[in-house]
């Protein structure tokens, strides 16, 4: 199957490269001019009636008053004439009056460009906080100017004040802190959950207080970084009823919240007022939100025009870096077919994208055709491997989960895919970017590196108490019946499926594959599990085996792959009850798995949390719930003859793809600090 995809996609080649011209992507149909944006509307909003509880929590919390923001002269910065103009594919929904609204509908390509976080995270580098001990990854300024933690232990409280830099939406108003407070108000009143409360304290700043002092940096930050970031103007966004309603929910929200973390019950008054509030709010959101105009950007560029075939995207003349920024307009088409993507890449007509399912062959020949073009291949932090069902026999024997890793030939894998994928390190769950953060060098030596090696496999086998039949080769369980094990899978990874399924065959373990429906899949391994009396029917699957979340830190890859809940550990049932021996039991003083994960949570940026991670990357190699076989990865394309300042392949810039926007989001931080 490798062999034909790579044929087919080298007579693709052969077609392109006799492409002379490539028709240009025509029409701009239906255009909506968005460059200055309309008045709110001045209509009077309906009357909406909601009963009111009856009882009122009877804790009130102490928190700071959020007051009212003074608001500072209009940002003046004159706009810079540049000439560098980004051409690029992207894919968004049809137009409408609303889209870049993040109040409506979904959130997509449109915001990730249009409105901007406080910072940016990158995760492959690591930089202390100010005010706390540790590092942590390194948070690089976008709206936020600058930031301070300060820890309280006689209060109880944590607290983190941020800045704003002198910065300005694409209307010319200021970004202000109370533009902060609105947007996230509003996340509240999205998700109806709060974990900390705010107060604005003059026009730049504004602080989020947390109640207890071992609090994690994903809790501390994620405000900070978050996907939404900051969206709502001061000056559109309090459309009534929908701004009271939220702000009463908000009120709620942080009660409740005081409640919660001081051990205090919770009135069912309270918490039917917030349910009926959130049903309110979602349900007259869409209607209501139109009101607010939909082109106001606080990012270094904001939708000009947007048509059912592009988006142009002019430079925010009003963005705090907006002078030194060399690109004046993004133009941004709807992706076509790949061919046509690599037809232009050849004669250098598009500036930058990325494409997934190439061989490297393919890349080569892209390559030749055009000498300007820096070629990067990039992670999605993300592995594919094999998952074990713990609930059925074989696969819950750790000397046969060991054996079937000793049979695994990543090397042949890997020459079959017909994609930029690479081989892990360590069968651990970590990328080679934030392996290093954890494990030394020295630490290696506790560590199996499984490669093929049939010897070994058999070893294991035989440990486990299996035999193999001298007179058919097959192997058999203790009680003497033949090991026989079904792959299911869906369609996606056929190739990896047959390639594992030849091996073990070839060694004596009678392996079967099935290939089903997404949906009945889902279902067969239960992903979504939450109870250990849920029944995985299936012997072992391939799908993501290691997930690193925006923050990269591990708690979050192997609580994807040892805890119940979506992901692999809801396929895998690991019983994380067991008690595992590891070698650093004398700096994390347990070896009970649960107990493991709360102590590698509860102590950031200490000792403590650093032989916990290694316990952790041990447990996962060496009892190998899931074999790691490739980190699935993409291909960046950047053309050199007019853009200058791509940074380097090692340069940690390129891990922002652990934020939920992706690459392109790498992009907008690139034009904003990289690109002269």
């Amino acid at each position: 199957m490798g062999g034909t995809t790579a044929a087919l996609q080298r007579r693709t080649l052969y077609v392109i490269v006799a492409i002379v011209v490539v028709a240009v992507i025509a029409g701009l149909v239906a255009s909506i001019t968005l460059r200055v944006p309309p008045a709110p509307a001045t209509t009077t909003p309906p009357t909406v009636t909601y009963p009111t509880p009856t009882t009122t929590p009877t804790t009130p919390v102490t928190v700071p008053p959020t007051t009212p923001t003074p608001t500072p002269p209009a940002v003046t910065t004159p706009p810079t004439p540049m000439e560098k103009v980004i051409n690029l594919y992207g894919s968004w929904p049809p137009p409408e009056n609303y889209i870049t609204n993040p109040l409506v509908g979904t959130i997509g390509m449109l915001h990730y460009y249009t409105h901007m976080p406080l910072v940016f995270l990158i995760p492959a580098e690591r930089a202390p906080l100010p005010g706390l001990t540790g590092d942590y990854p390194k948070l690089l300024p976008l709206l936020a100017d600058s930031w301070v933690f300060k820890v309280d232990p006689v209060k109880n409280v944590t607290v983190a004040e941020v800045k704003l830099k002198r910065t300005g939406w694409s209307s010319g108003d200021p970004v202000t802190a109370e533009d902060v407070f609105i947007s996230v108000v509003y996340y509240g009143c999205f998700y109806n959950s709060l974990t900390g409360y705010y107060e604005v304290v003059d026009a730049s700043t504004i602080r989020r207080y947390f109640n207890g002092t071992g609090i994690r940096f994903e809790t501390l930050t994620s405000w900070m970084w978050s996907w939404y970031g900051v969206w709502a103007s001061t000056r559109y966004y309090k459309v009534e009823p929908l701004w009271s309603i939220c702000m009463e929910q908000y009120g709620l929200l942080k009660k409740r919240y005081y409640l919660s973390v001081t051990g205090q019950p919770i009135p069912k008054e309270l918490t039917d007022r917030l349910t009926l509030l959130n049903r309110w709010f979602r349900g007259n959101l869409t209607e209501v939100a139109k009101k607010v105009p939909p082109s106001l950007a606080n990012g270094p560029f904001y939708p000009a025009k947007i048509t059912e075939s592009n988006i142009i995207w002019e430079k925010n003349p009003y963005f705090w870096n907006a002078p030194n920024i060399a690109i004046a307009r993004w133009v941004m088409a709807r992706t076509p077919e790949t061919a046509i993507i690599i037809e232009e890449l050849g004669r250098g007509a598009v500036t930058w994208v990325t494409l997934s399912t190439l061989t490297p062959e393919l890349i080569d020949a892209i390559a030749s055709l055009n000498p300007n073009l820096l070629i990067y291949p990039l992670t999605h932090y993300r592995m594919v491997g094999i998952l074990f069902n713990f609930q059925r026999y074989p696969m819950n024997d750790t000397h046969f989960r060991r054996a079937i890793a000793y049979l695994i030939d990543r090397d042949k894998i890997l020459a079959a895919l017909p994609f930029q994928a690479k081989e892990p390190i360590l069968n651990i769950g970590l990328p080679e970017e934030f392996l290093w953060q954890w494990i030394s060098e020295e630490d290696l030596k506790y560590f199996t590196k499984w490669t093929y090696d049939p010897k070994k496999a058999e070893e294991e086998l035989l440990a486990g108490g299996f035999r193999k039949d001298p007179r058919t080769g097959k192997w058999l369980l203790p009680n003497g019946t033949p090991v026989s094990i079904t792959i299911t899978i869906t369609s996606d990874y056929a190739i990896v499926a047959e390639a594992i399924a030849s091996a073990l065959n070839s060694f004596g373990i009678s392996t079967q594959i099935n290939v089903v429906p997404s949906a009945v899949w889902t279902t067969l391994v239960r992903t979504y599990a939450t109870s250990y009396a849920v029944e995985r029917n299936y012997d072992i699957t391939i799908w993501i085996s290691s997930l690193m979340y925006a923050t990269a830190h591990p708690y979050w890859t192997w609580s994807h792959i040892l805890m119940l809940g979506w992901g692999a550990g809801g396929a895998i049932a690991f019983p994380n009850w067991w008690n595992i021996p590891h070698p650093w039991k004398a700096c994390t003083n347990d070896e009970n798995v649960s107990r493991l994960f709360s102590i590698l949570y509860a102590n950031p940026g200490t000792d403590v949390e650093k032989c916990a991670v290694k316990a952790f990357a041990w447990i996962v190699n060496e009892y190998t719930p899931v074999i790691h076989l490739y980190e699935y990865g993409v291909w960046v394309f950047m053309n050199t003859k007019e853009i200058k300042g791509w940074p380097p392949l090692e340069d940690p810039v390129w891990s922002v793809r652990l934020m939920d926007a992706g690459y392109y989001r790498a992009l907008l931080l690139l034009c904003i600090y990289y690109i002269r």
